[in-house]
């Protein structure tokens, strides 16, 4: 048997909540019992539809953070087995089912997370690079950093590397995570096919997400060379994911022409907003450090 607790944290997500815990209600889980907690820090409607939900447990959020939230949630589950999905994702009925057979022997088991049905071109082309929203290439392209939109871990195995990074505000606390997890010794698995539905992202949210991405990876240590990342769209085209995409063009549904030039132009606007979040990183890190050599 394995109990699980499955933790989505919310954050002004009254258009997508439903969704997400509509799938979880629904999951046809018979390997044991399973529990669903929101960790909301909203100022919008989101708590207001959680509580229609009588099977969630709904905890406020006090302290900033997505690291916060998640240890939270991982406070306040009952169970030894701890699955994370994102609150605009939409997982299928099968979704514990597969993580849990595939845990034995593992701290940690990650999966894909792909576009629904509908998604817009650009939403599309953006999930073709791999994040952010998951990504059209399937978790076997990744770098073996599980995600947490689609993820389960063992509780012990968590706490015994001190849960989540909560300094990691901006994000990258899932990436810190696998890496801890790993240097202590813990073995993770990857199955690309156990996905979840991840919603796209407009242009919009792929901009500001990219600054946020980068100012994280100034807290996760990246080092200067990271302001020359927009040059690596010159290499792009010889990797791994790019070459994977061009094999998976039709499975995907993506036309020459993007695989060509969209997706190319938007891997170099990711990597130039990914490396101005991180200047602005450095450059707040630096203004406080001098703020605190003064004081």
């Amino acid at each position: 048997m394995v109990d699980i607790s499955v933790i989505v944290i919310t954050k002004n997500e009254e258009r997508n909540i439903a969704g997400c815990l509509n799938s979880l209600c629904a999951l046809d889980y018979d390997n044991g019992e399973y529990e669903i907690i929101v960790c909301d820090s909203s100022s919008d409607k989101t708590p207001e539809i959680v509580r229609q939900f009588s099977k969630v447990r709904l905890f406020a959020v006090e302290k900033k953070g997505f690291g916060a939230a998640r240890n939270l949630g991982v406070a306040k589950a009952r169970y030894d087995f701890i699955a994370f999905t994102d609150a605009d994702c939409v997982v299928p009925r099968n979704w514990l089912t597969r993580l849990s057979s595939e845990i034995t022997g593992f701290a940690g088991v990650g999966g894909s997370a792909f576009p629904p049905e509908g998604s817009g071109y650009f939403g599309k082309c953006i999930a073709c690079l791999g994040y952010p929203a998951g990504g059209a290439l399937g978790a076997d392209a990744a770098a073996g950093i599980i995600s947490t939109c689609n993820a389960m871990f063992r509780k012990k195995a968590l706490l015994s590397v001190g849960g989540f990074d909560e300094g990691l505000r901006w994000g990258g606390e899932d990436t810190a995570l696998s890496k801890k997890l790993v240097a202590a010794g813990h073995k993770l698995k990857i199955d690309s096919n156990i996905f979840v539905w991840h919603k796209t992202r407009k242009l919009s949210e792929f901009f500001s997400w990219c600054f946020r991405r980068g100012f994280a990876k100034h807290g996760l240590g990246s080092s200067a060379l990271q302001l020359l990342m927009p040059l690596s769209v010159f290499a792009y085209p010889f990797t791994k994911k790019f070459i994977t995409l061009v094999k998976r063009r039709k499975k995907i549904g993506i036309t020459a022409f993007s695989i060509l030039i969209t997706v190319p132009l938007l891997f170099f606007l990711r990597q130039l907003m990914i490396s101005s979040g991180w200047l602005a990183g450095r450059i707040k890190n630096g203004n406080a450090e001098i703020i605190a050599g003064r004081l």
